[in-house]
């Protein structure tokens, strides 16, 4: 999905990227969280990511070839993926009012 996004708004991936990996990030309301990087599939990446996290959780986003960004407020929790950790952080923060990035991955190759 990230790399589509990225295709269609003309960027390019990094020249080391690989692809076909996959993340998740899974939340829940007591503040748990769970994040799952470098599987192979969407399905594996959202099961690792809300087994890590735990009961009561759900996958709040899930991306392939890109970074994926867990914000918070002392309210919400806001979760985005891009094509880049800048661009992921920038769209997680957005939706929060005084929020701060609490964790982030990429998968291979995707970096700041």
């Amino acid at each position: 999905m990230v790399a589509a996004v990225a295709s269609m708004l003309g960027a390019a991936a990094p020249a080391q990227a690989a692809y076909g990996y996959y993340g998740a990030i899974a939340t829940s309301r007591s503040g748990a969280y769970g994040i799952a990087n470098n599987y192979g599939s969407f399905s594996d990446a959202e099961q690792a990511a809300v087994d890590a996290c735990g009961a009561g959780c759900r996958v709040l986003v899930s991306w392939s070839n890109g970074c994926g960004v867990l914000a918070s407020s002392n309210t919400q929790w806001s979760a985005a993926a891009r094509s880049s950790y800048t661009a992921a952080r920038s769209a997680a923060l957005s939706r929060l009012s005084g929020g701060w990035v609490v964790d982030w991955r990429c998968t291979a190759g995707y970096s700041l």
